[in-house]
Parts: structure tokens; C-alpha cells; sequence
């Protein structure tokens, strides 16, 4: 072994000999990566998560056939319903696809895991900034700081860790910087909460536009 590592790293034999030291190094790690038992981890609660969005899924189409009766609101309750529950489905898909490649080691696993977390940081503080201008009562404070600043801590330590040096090198990203990542996924993050705060108001004028009819 020791011979073969301090070959001259050189296709001209007239060469003078130069040696890569890191040659062994280089060949040793090129082989795959062994998944991170955190990785493993998240890929139970978002199998976990997937299937608490089918059971939320099921309830919430249970709902127009008990909400019909109320008059006026039945109606327009209905779409709103199967439009939450479709929301909810393609919610769960794209929580079982992150599952699947983080459980691979794809890339796209990472982005996809990594994005779901960072959106659920940027909605929970955005969560509890709504609560502080519209209702800033010391107890509705409390119970939103409580709530969603629980659930942007424990996201953003989840986006930490999904940022370690042999997680990202589990994904095959050990080559991107981790500010060119971070960079990207505040792009995409920021973009998607665009998108969900405009979905979100253009539902409730509806809603609001076929009540008052």
C-alpha cells in the first residue's frame, strides 16, 4: 500500500517524480457516503408528518356534507374546503418525495427537505409578526410567541443541521458553498411565501365576495 501511494502522479516517466500526499486521502472518500443517523431521523417524521396530512386530508373532506345545511356559507364553504384539502394532498406528496430522497441521498431530497423547513421558519415568524400588529393583546402574544416561535426554533435548527459538512456531503453538495446554498434557498423560501401570502388573499376575497352575496 505504501508503495502504491507514493507513486509519482505523472504519465511521463522522464518526469521528475511528484507526489500527491492526498492521493490515498482522495481515494478513500470517493466512495459513497454513509446516511447521517439525523438524516434517518427526519426521514421518520416526514413519513410521520405524510401521514398526519392524510388523516387532516380525510377529516376536512368529511366537512361540506355537515356544513351544507348552514345557509348561505354552504356553498362557498364547500370549494374552500376542497381546495384546502387538495393543498393538503399535494402537501403530503411533496413531504413523502422529500422522505424519499433524503432516504437516497438524492439531492433534490436535500432541497426539497431543506426548503420545507426554511418555509416553515419564514411562516411561523411571519405567523407571529400578523398576531403582533392585528391582536397585540399580552395573551394572544404569548400564545402565538409560544406557538409558532417554538415552531420556527426547532425549523431552523432542523436547516442547521441539514447545512453540516457530511450531511451535504451525504447529498453530494460538498462542493457548493454553504453561502451560495444559503443564498439559493432564501431565494426559493422567500418566493414560496410570496406565492402562499398571495394565494391566501385572493382565497379570502373570494370567500369574503360570496358571503356577502
Amino acid at each position: 500500500m505504501f508503495l502504491t501511494w507514493c507513486q509519482p502522479v505523472t504519465d511521463n516517466p522522464y518526469d521528475s517524480p511528484n507526489l500527491d500526499t492526498t492521493a490515498y486521502v482522495k481515494q478513500s472518500n470517493s466512495g459513497p457516503v454513509k446516511r447521517p443517523i439525523g438524516v434517518s431521523i427526519l426521514v421518520v417524521l416526514l413519513g410521520i408528518t405524510v401521514l398526519l396530512c392524510i388523516f387532516i386530508c380525510v377529516n376536512i373532506l368529511s366537512v361540506p356534507s355537515q356544513v351544507r345545511e348552514l345557509e348561505g356559507l354552504g356553498e362557498t364553504l364547500s370549494w374552500v374546503i376542497f381546495l384546502t384539502s387538495g393543498i393538503v394532498f399535494i402537501l403530503a406528496g411533496l413531504i413523502l418525495a422529500a422522505a424519499i430522497g433524503m432516504w437516497i441521498g438524492a439531492t433534490w431530497g436535500w432541497w426539497l427537505g431543506t426548503t420545507g423547513y426554511a418555509f416553515s421558519v419564514v411562516l411561523n415568524v411571519a405567523g407571529m409578526m400578523i398576531v403582533t400588529v392585528m391582536n397585540p393583546q399580552a395573551e394572544a402574544l404569548s400564545s402565538s410567541y409560544i406557538k409558532n416561535g417554538t415552531r420556527a426554533f426547532i425549523a431552523g435548527l432542523i436547516v442547521l443541521y441539514l447545512f453540516q459538512d457530511n450531511v451535504l456531503a451525504y447529498f453530494r453538495l460538498q462542493n457548493w458553498s454553504k453561502g451560495k446554498l444559503f443564498g439559493v434557498l432564501a431565494g426559493i423560501t422567500l418566493g414560496l411565501y410570496a406565492a402562499h401570502f398571495l394565494i391566501v388573499q385572493i382565497v379570502f376575497a373570494a370567500l369574503v365576495v360570496n358571503v356577502g352575496e
